[in-house]
């Protein structure tokens, strides 16, 4: 029987809500709900879980997850950086690693399969409540909208935002050098936000009308995507993106499968589940 294991933050309760009823092993139904966020999060500001790891019993259909064990980061329990990567002195690079990355590490060696779905909202911050001038990056729009950046500008933020995944995650190919990794990333931006059931952290935004325009969240998803997965290339870590009928054909999620503004919902996470249950048996 293969090992499995995850560790995840928020972009994780769509796959781990598709594959088992697993908050009860958490307590996490004895915490609060949050205004701004749907029910799948209750708990996830209020019940601080230690950052234990628990095993799935998976539901008919999800049998390649079972026995699986889950690290889920909530926000009452981590929120900051897993590992950190500077260069220290004769350009050497130094990366530090935190407790809770620690623990998971020595609670997951020799596993088989890693299944990452850390971090990811960062470039959604970006597009959503930039106070920047109007501005654009290849490929322009028709016409370009606002000031031209060089994409290279563009590419060095979120080169800064994808080093939140690859510092922990080259810490995990470290201790799992044979291990299959999968990172999952985020799921695209929805065409109209105001259409979300919860806005999360970015009711104000909304109401305003001050929200980037939709080509340009996308176009930064997009980047975003990219250049998280040359980085992780390089560990052969496989990113995985969303499945094909959960995303419109000009690249925006669909309403159906959004779980507020930035977030899937089971529907959502059921695609995603079915997927990396696909990566898992390929080569098995």
């Amino acid at each position: 029987m293969r090992k499995i294991a995850l560790i995840g933050q928020s972009h994780a309760v769509a796959v781990l809500d598709a594959i088992a009823d697993w908050r009860p092993q958490l307590a996490l139904l004895d915490g609060e709900t949050h205004d701004n966020f749907s029910e799948s999060f209750r708990g996830w500001f209020t019940v601080n879980t230690g950052g234990r790891m628990f095993r799935l019993v998976p539901r008919p259909g999800f049998e390649a997850f079972a026995g699986m064990a889950v690290c889920l980061l909530n926000r009452a329990t981590f929120h900051g950086e897993l590992a950190t990567i500077r260069k220290v002195d004769g350009g050497r690079v130094h990366i530090g690693v935190s407790d809770v990355l620690s623990t998971f590490i020595e609670q997951v060696r020799g596993c088989d399969t890693l299944i990452s779905i850390i971090y990811g909202n960062e470039q959604s911050d970006m597009a959503l409540t930039s106070s920047l001038p109007e501005y654009d990056f290849a490929p322009f729009d028709e016409p370009a909208a606002g000031q031209p950046i060089d994409r290279i500008h563009i590419a060095n933020v979120m080169s800064q935002f994808g080093s939140l995944v690859t510092a922990p995650l080259a810490c995990l190919r470290s201790a799992l050098p044979a291990a299959k990794i999968l990172h999952i990333a985020p799921p695209p931006p929805l065409l109209d936000p105001g259409i979300a059931a919860r806005l999360e952290g970015f009711g104000a935004e909304v109401s305003s009308g001050k929200l980037a325009r939709p080509s340009l969240r996308r176009k930064i998803h997009r980047t975003y995507i990219d250049v998280l997965r040359a980085q992780l290339e390089r560990l052969q870590v496989r990113v995985v993106e969303p499945d094909y009928d959960a995303v419109c054909e000009d690249g925006y999620l669909r309403p159906a499968f959004a779980d507020g503004l930035t977030h899937g919902n089971r529907a959502y996470g059921e695609r995603m589940a079915m997927r990396i249950a696909q990566l898992i048996e390929a080569d098995a």
